[in-house]
């Protein structure tokens, strides 16, 4: 329930306008711009063939997958073995380092998080704080892309004896969290070399943006005490609201977001990473308001009678926890345990 709470949390910044319509217009249009500066072929408006890194699927290693779709010249492919949605090509992950590093539309981005952050503890960080101390026995914790720390606060100020330590490669995030007194080291999981042994090790809305989750899990397995466990929260592309979108899902926007995980391609890549035991929940909620929502505005994609009856009509409640109790909903929880 918790953990539902804190996905419906980034709904309702969305849907109450806490997050300001013209900032984020203004941030969506920016960065349009500075992608296509940046990574596109002025002459195709393909990725540039200097910086194209071609990969097989980053889950499962099969060199078997097809084109899904193009969006603004980038190509997302979808995995024939596991299912998962990935950029290929996709640009090198040094050209990605130093787009971050120059991207003015991310300075807004940040500007956003930093005017939504009470909202933001309420409705997701207290949430998943609370989860993580009723579920988990206590220790030393990591949280990769800790942002701003409003994870690491809301658990700090539970007291409750956790060691904390974040992970995250933007300057200003971590001075942020470093003013808060918060132990934070400045750089990716990739660069992160201590000797420490971590109890949990935490992963929020981060894995969509990684060039090589593959190594990033193996990493953290590395990282972790025999008991100890990872915790991820991503969106579900095996969820209802996903498979009706297709193509429409505003969700795809690569480079920024170059991996797109379901259910199989998860525990794929986490099974092949070393994790025996693998317990993977669709909490999300809101797959039947999202494509209520999407098909009034004017959406083609999925509509048909029978799916009208069930998303429109009477049994649109009944159908939503149906879809989370056999894990069909649209975002998705995973907590996977190095054995003892």
């Amino acid at each position: 329930m918790l953990l539902t709470l804190a996905y419906e949390g980034i709904m309702k910044i969305v849907e109450i306008s806490i997050r300001p319509k013209a900032l984020q217009d203004q941030y969506s249009e920016l960065l349009l711009s500075e992608i296509r500066s940046f990574f596109h072929d002025p002459r195709t408006a393909e990725l540039k063939q200097e910086i194209a890194v071609w990969v097989k699927c980053p889950a499962c290693d099969a060199d078997d997958s097809k084109l899904y779709l193009s969006k603004d010249g980038l190509q997302l492919h979808i995995c024939g073995q596991c299912g998962l949605v990935f950029m290929n090509p996709r640009p090198s992950e040094n050209a990605m380092i130093e787009f971050f590093s120059q991207s003015k539309a991310i300075g807004i981005y940040s500007e956003m998080v930093d005017m939504t952050k009470a909202a933001r503890t309420e409705l997701i960080f207290n949430p998943l704080a609370e989860f993580i101390v009723q579920n988990f026995e206590g220790g030393r914790l990591l949280e990769v892309g800790c942002g701003s720390g409003l994870l690491l606060d809301a658990l700090a100020k539970k007291n409750i004896g956790w060691s904390l330590k974040g992970i995250e490669p933007s300057g200003r995030a971590v001075e942020i969290c470093r003013s808060k007194g918060l132990d934070v080291f400045h750089g990716g999981l990739e660069e992160f070399d201590e000797a420490a042994t971590y109890d949990l090790i935490v992963f929020w809305a981060v894995f969509d943006h990684f060039f090589d989750p593959y190594s990033i899990v193996k990493k953290a397995y590395a990282l972790l005490k025999r008991g100890g466990s990872i915790l991820i929260g991503s969106m579900n592309i095996e969820g209802f609201d996903s498979m009706v979108l297709g193509e429409d899902n505003e969700a795809f926007s690569p480079p920024e977001r170059q991996n797109f995980f379901g259910e199989t391609s998860m525990g794929a890549m986490l099974k092949r990473s070393g994790f025996k035991s693998v317990r993977v929940k669709t909490t999300g909620k809101l797959d039947v308001d999202i494509i209520k929502n999407y098909w009034v505005a004017g959406g083609k994609n999925g509509r048909t009678p029978f799916l009208e009856r069930l998303v429109l009509g009477t049994a649109s409640t009944a159908f939503q926890e149906f879809l989370m109790k056999n894990n069909l909903s649209g975002h998705m929880t995973i907590i996977a345990t190095k054995d003892t």
